[in-house]
């Protein structure tokens, strides 16, 4: 059924795949109590259905070689486990609907929207913030955010430069998973130790006019329902 769908699509995996690296240089990184209250976070809140090869993602020293082994249906539950599962982010919704066509691209810092603020840039909103209203904030309040640069301070390998995943709105790119990256890139250039004007990332342009053939829309329910609805159903059993 995931065959020969949106699913497969080479642009969507890849995705998936930068997404799944970036969380691996953290993960790897916690101590194996940490890894193990990710694990046991995740199965709180899927159960045992998502948890495949999870924690041998965790701890395998090549995660690009084990997600391209995998088949295209637990690839897709392998992101479910470790966005949602680890994370409570809802990354399926973007990445794994079928309204949305994937490219890479250079994007302006100030096209960027941040969808979930965090550490000192929740001062200024919990919800939808425009970088450059973030950057203003920065630049103006640079005692009070003096020594707030928390992000990814303890994982080895450099995360602060991986892709973003956002999708085009009206007003700009929405950014789904990268938030904390744009908070930083935003304290570093308020205390002058950065000139960053744009970051790289995959955006997910909605297709105007679409028109799904039946197995494409088969294929979403199928996905919701097995990587997500019978997920989540398991659990509120």
């Amino acid at each position: 059924m995931y065959k020969d769908t949106y699913l497969e699509e080479a642009s969507r995996l890849i995705v998936v795949e930068s997404y799944l690296l970036h969380e691996h240089k953290k993960l790897s990184s916690l101590s194996l109590e940490e890894q193990a209250e990710k694990i046991n976070g995740a199965r709180n809140r899927l159960g045992n259905i998502g948890l495949a090869y999870l924690e041998d993602y965790i701890r395998v020293a090549t995660p690009e070689e084990l997600f391209r082994s995998l088949d295209l249906e637990t690839k897709w539950k392998l992101f479910h486990a470790v966005s949602y599962g680890c994370y409570n982010k809802e990354l399926w919704n973007c990445v794994g609907i079928p309204d949305l066509s994937w490219g890479y691209r250079e994007i302006s810092l100030n096209e960027c929207i941040l969808e979930s603020p965090i550490g000192w840039a929740k001062n200024i909103s919990d919800g939808h913030l425009p970088f450059n209203i973030l950057l203003d904030y920065a630049e103006n309040n640079l005692g009070l955010i003096k020594n707030q640069d928390k992000y990814d301070t303890f994982s080895k390998p450099d995360r602060s430069k991986d892709p973003i995943i956002g999708r085009e709105v009206e007003a700009g790119i929405l950014v789904h998973d990268g938030n904390g990256r744009l908070v930083k890139i935003a304290y570093s250039v308020a205390f002058q130790e950065q000139n960053a004007t744009s970051v790289f990332g995959f955006i997910g342009k909605p297709i105007k006019q679409i028109d799904i053939k039946d197995k494409d829309k088969q294929a979403f329910c199928l996905f919701k329902e097995n990587i997500v609805g019978e997920i989540l159903s398991s659990v509120q059993e």
